[in-house]
Order: structure tokens, then C-alpha cells, then sequence
């Protein structure tokens, strides 16, 4: 049995970069789930928040298997378990987005899916508080799905960043970046294919 002194931990610096960047993808995969729990009336769907709380378990493997590099060199199963979490609740938001809109049109008789100031649809909503917490805002239900889809984006790529670069050098860690910003936009495309038809 190795003793204590024997096992080497990654540094402080690495331990907290690790649990910042982890803390992000758990509040976006939260955010997301809470959202879709708000419109969809259903508690149900808080199960699909079980990636995101296996993020503690996957640190401690990440940790225990990479000691002192900190990540995984090319796969990263956080961020796996992030998207897993937010792309599910805001794909299921866009189709019932979708599906108030075709009701809308189909109750008022109209050829597009134009929204006026006075429609129903442009009516400001926020998340229900739940054992308390409330987050003071208060957005459109379009608004709320591209807002999740934007911060999705941004923390994809800033959650990256912020991980420890483990065995990769300045180069392999810049092309890393550029290719979860290649996913960031892919995401962002097959979510703009519905924002096109927003308007």
C-alpha cells in the first residue's frame, strides 16, 4: 500500500482550474434543465441533470488516472457530459418553440410565423423558484433558448480554455480550441436553422 507522501495529486492551481471549469458546465447544464422543467410542467425532467452531477466522480478518476497533468490529452469527458446534459434540454426547448409556434398560427389562421408586440408569444417568463433560489430574470421564450444556446457556445469553448492543459503543448492546446470552436459553431448553425424561421 503506497503511503501518503507517495501519492502525487496535480497542483492547487490545476485542482482549481479543473473545479472552475466543471462549476461552469454544471450551472449551464442546470439553467438548461431548469428551463425545460419550467415549460415543460414536468419534474420528470430534472433526470436529465444526472450527466452533469457525475462530474464530480469523473474529476476524481481525471485526477486519480492523469495525476499530475491534470486532463486528458484530446478527450475530454467533461465537456462530453456537459453537451450531453444542455444540447438534449435545449433541442427538446427548440421543438416545443416549434410547436407553440405551428399552434399559433394554426389557431390565428396565418401563412408565417410572424410574431407581433401583442402576441402571446412575446410575453416575458422566468424560471420558477425552486427551495428558494430565484434568478431575477425575466425573458421572452424565444429569448430564453437562444440565450441558452449562446452561453452554451461561449462555455464550451471558455470551460476548455480554462481545464489544465495536461501533456499538450501552447500549439496542440490552440488547435484543441479552434476545433471546439469548429463544434461551437456547428451547434450554433443546427440551432440557427430554427432562429431563421423566429423572424
Amino acid at each position: 500500500m503506497p503511503s501518503v507522501a507517495a501519492i502525487v495529486l496535480p497542483s492547487l492551481a490545476v485542482l482549481l482550474k479543473g473545479i472552475f471549469a466543471r462549476t461552469l458546465y454544471t450551472v449551464h447544464g442546470f439553467l438548461c434543465v431548469w428551463r425545460l422543467t419550467d415549460v415543460k410542467s414536468d419534474p420528470t425532467y430534472w433526470l436529465a441533470t444526472v450527466p452533469v452531477l457525475l462530474l464530480p466522480i469523473e474529476m476524481v478518476i481525471t485526477v486519480a488516472v492523469n495525476k499530475t497533468k491534470g486532463e486528458w490529452k484530446w478527450f475530454c469527458p467533461s465537456v462530453f457530459l456537459c453537451l450531453a446534459t444542455s444540447v438534449s434540454a435545449i433541442y427538446i426547448l427548440e421543438i416545443e418553440l416549434m410547436n407553440q409556434r405551428i399552434d399559433y398560427t394554426e389557431t390565428k389562421n396565418l401563412t408565417s410565423c410572424d410574431v407581433e408586440s401583442g402576441d402571446v408569444h412575446t410575453n416575458s417568463t422566468r424560471l420558477s423558484d425552486i427551495h428558494g433560489l430565484r434568478i431575477p430574470l425575466s425573458l421572452r421564450d424565444d429569448y430564453w433558448v437562444l440565450a441558452l444556446e449562446q452561453f452554451l457556445v461561449c462555455m464550451i469553448i471558455v470551460g476548455r480554455w480554462f481545464l489544465p492543459k495536461g501533456d499538450m503543448t501552447r500549439e496542440q492546446l490552440s488547435t484543441l480550441l479552434l476545433v471546439y470552436i469548429g463544434i461551437a459553431s456547428t451547434s450554433w448553425s443546427l440551432y440557427g436553422r430554427d432562429s431563421r424561421n423566429r423572424r
